[in-house]
């Protein structure tokens, strides 16, 4: 496994709700079902106005192909800004509702 990590600044600031809404709805229209995505956790500092994603996959070849140029184009378009983007290799993961610890 493992994971990236995302951070990006929008070239606007948007407030709590605007970006809860924006995330909720990407979380079910772009995210949900993707095959090797374990998981993704969206951030959001509406202080600072800095964004964090940070996602579970099964293996680094299947999120580098995610993050295509398409990907990072279609971002730029709709934030305004380049995201960085960071790999780490996944050593466990802890899972909570199932009670497991997952070797990587």
């Amino acid at each position: 496994m493992i994971t990236a990590i995302v951070r990006y600044q929008p070239a606007r600031k948007f407030s709590v709700e605007e970006a809860a809404q924006m995330m909720r709805s990407g979380a079910e229209n772009m995210f949900k079902g993707v095959p090797g995505l374990h998981g993704k956790q969206f951030c959001y500092d509406a202080e600072t106005g800095q964004g964090l994603s940070v996602y579970l996959w099964e293996s680094r070849e299947v999120a580098e192909g995610f993050f295509s140029e398409a990907f990072i184009d279609n971002f730029r378009s709709m934030l305004g800004c380049t995201p960085e983007i960071e790999y780490w290799p996944t050593m466990a993961f802890v899972d909570n509702r199932n009670g497991e610890v997952l070797p990587a």
